[in-house]
């Protein structure tokens, strides 16, 4: 039996909250046009300061509200998901108005009898990860009376509101980290375009090359697909498929499958700097602007991607701290 600090207790969430599912999402366009907020799981992807659910909701009437008898939950109330593939995500958020929820996620509405705060739990949660309470990850889905038998540690109520606002707080560091990453990328997008126009239309007329002219033109080999062959996987060498590409922001640094020694000897390696695209009907002509431009902005990027290096390093000492944070304020071991 773990020790707690004075005054703190463990009890069982349906103790101090009401834990329900949403309803059926009203099907058809028709039903979204009222200013009701009307909570799916995709949502929980785009959160208002971090953690609030709600600005950029779909709202529907009261029409869909009766015809599908649906339920409003509060502010504050806290929500994650509870079936589906989107249980492995972890993302979970606070009702930022009241609302009325899906039936994928999963809520927790606490009482109003001022024994626990909302902001704590949320992140007494967030730490844990709802995922783990899934009992089948091929299958992620979280049983109702799981959660409302989840235990969990309520120090007194002024010491869970001292320990939510240091990690709000802290939180507050990670967003700002996003915001100057989205701000890099926002810079080198907008002095390309300076620089070049937009490629399709090109605006500053610069002549036109079919791509063989300025490059050699190949593509990868895929004798298998991975899931096809995974005796192949778990090799040295990364895999870059579509998906990468697409992602990538300019440089391909994440990769999700790797090949073996077997794998290599049935496709081809290509070197550092490799230009990856996606060649649609068969062709592709590029505008070819003067060398001395392109020098220019290759020396920009080059800049730009020191900063990125840096900010790379600082997300993971951010998200470090965080964590360590969250650890010790539940161990009760933070001066609060």
């Amino acid at each position: 039996m773990k020790t707690l600090p004075e005054g703190w207790k463990e009890m069982e969430i349906e103790d101090i909250a009401l834990v329900d599912s949403g309803q059926g999402a009203p099907q058809g366009d028709k039903w979204y046009k009222g200013n009701e907020i009307f909570v799916k799981a995709g949502d929980l992807n785009n959160l208002s300061e971090g953690k609030f659910v709600g600005d950029f909701c779909s709202n529907i009437g009261y029409d869909a509200i009766e015809k599908y008898k649906l339920k409003k939950y509060s502010t504050n109330s806290i929500v994650f998901p509870k079936s589906g593939m989107s249980v492995k995500t972890d993302n979970i958020a606070l009702l930022k108005y009241d609302s009325y929820i899906v039936n994928h996620l999963a809520i927790i509405q606490i009482s109003k009898n001022n024994e626990c705060d909302h902001k704590y739990l949320y992140y007494f949660l967030k730490r844990m990860k709802i995922s783990n309470l899934s009992l089948n990850s091929a299958y992620p889905s979280i049983r109702l009376q799981d959660i409302k038998k989840f235990r969990i540690i309520l120090p007194p109520i002024g010491t869970q509101k001292k320990i939510a606002a240091i990690l709000e707080k802290a939180e507050r560091l990670k967003e700002w980290r996003k915001e100057a990453d989205r701000l890099t990328d926002d810079f080198l997008k907008s002095t390309f375009l300076e620089m070049f126009g937009d490629p399709v239309k090109n605006p500053k007329e610069w002549d036109f090359y079919k791509f063989d002219k300025v490059g050699s033109l190949q593509r990868g080999k895929s004798k298998h697909r991975p899931r096809d062959a995974p005796e192949l996987l778990g090799g040295p060498y990364p895999l870059i498929q579509t998906g990468e590409v697409a992602n990538s922001g300019g440089y391909i640094r994440e990769y999700y499958q790797t090949y073996s020694e077997i794998r290599l000897n049935q496709s081809k390696m290509w070197p550092t700097g490799t230009l990856c695209i996606t060649i649609v009907n068969g062709g592709v002509k590029i505008p070819i602007p003067p060398m001395e431009l392109q020098n220019k902005f290759s020396d920009i990027v080059v800049g730009v991607e020191q900063i990125r290096e840096y900010q790379r390093a600082s997300n993971k000492q951010i998200d470090c701290f965080f964590n360590n944070l969250m650890q010790k304020a539940f161990k009760g071991e933070l001066a609060c």
